[in-house]
């Protein structure tokens, strides 16, 4: 069974003078996120390194009638980030919002770890979400204006079996958003971070089965797993006007499955 990507159109949301970026927008809550956004009328920069189903991403995109720009990245190369965003913003204009999506996970015990696993975990979901906020914020600071959204996990908090460095990155990436924030709210520029649960992606179905999957949902208080719309919702918030306050948090997105 493949996992549904598709988020339903979102209603109300209004991003028609907005330019997003998007990374991990070829699967999975990054290409929920990207369709949605486009929906809502905003001109969506994608990065993934996948190119097939990076176009299936762009063709969708730009069907819903907004401007469009793709090209295959890896997060994790500083030079790769800094001529997509620069190619972005000639195409679409400024980056107006960052969605930090694309991460990896390395599913193995900790004593068969490797040093280039740890280091290729951390380089794509921790340094990837630097190097991406890093290319856009000058721009966004000019301006004064800027929302920024990196994405961890619960398990920064309850941590995983096999998971040490995909969990590492993750808290991580709390940690960055928290001092990114403090840092450039005074120039209108608001970073925040959504920590969703088990989803139902491509990314937790390569190392669990379907039996797995069921049974970890139905051991969620609400009895499922997170589908893609549920992460993108909230997403859209923070990446909205309506959000004029909220600075340097962490959303748990995942049912009650972490609570505080």
């Amino acid at each position: 069974m493949s996992a549904p990507e598709e988020a339903p159109q979102t209603n109300g949301w209004q991003f028609s003078n907005r330019t997003a970026m998007v990374t991990g927008a070829a699967s999975g809550i990054g290409r929920a996120l990207a369709l949605a956004l486009a929906a809502a009328g905003a001109r969506v920069a994608l990065a993934d390194l996948q190119p097939e189903p990076l176009g299936e991403t762009a063709a969708a995109v730009s069907a819903r009638g907004v401007g469009c720009f793709t090209q295959p990245m890896d997060i994790s190369n500083e030079e790769q980030v800094r001529t997509f965003v620069e190619l972005a913003q000639e195409r679409l204009g400024p980056i107006d919002l960052l969605a930090n999506v694309a991460a990896i996970f390395i599913d193995v015990p900790f004593t068969e770890l490797t040093d280039e696993a740890w280091d290729r975990n951390i380089t794509v979901n921790l340094t990837g979400t630097f190097l991406c906020s890093r290319a856009v914020l000058p721009g966004m600071l000019a301006r004064r204006y800027g929302k920024i959204v990196n994405f961890s996990s619960v398990l920064f908090r309850t941590g995983a079996p096999s998971g040490a460095a995909y969990v590492a990155s993750k808290g991580g990436i709390v940690s960055f958003t928290r001092s990114l924030a403090q840092e450039v709210a005074g120039a209108g520029i608001q970073v925040n971070c959504v920590a969703p649960g088990l989803t139902d992606t491509a990314q937790p179905r390569a190392h669990l089965s379907e039996a797995q999957m069921q049974e970890l949902g139905s051991h969620n208080p609400m009895g499922r797993m997170g589908q893609t719309a549920d992460i993108v919702e909230p997403t859209l918030f923070f990446l909205s006007d309506l959000n004029t306050y909220i600075n340097g948090q962490v959303l748990h997105v995942g049912g009650g499955e972490v609570c505080w």
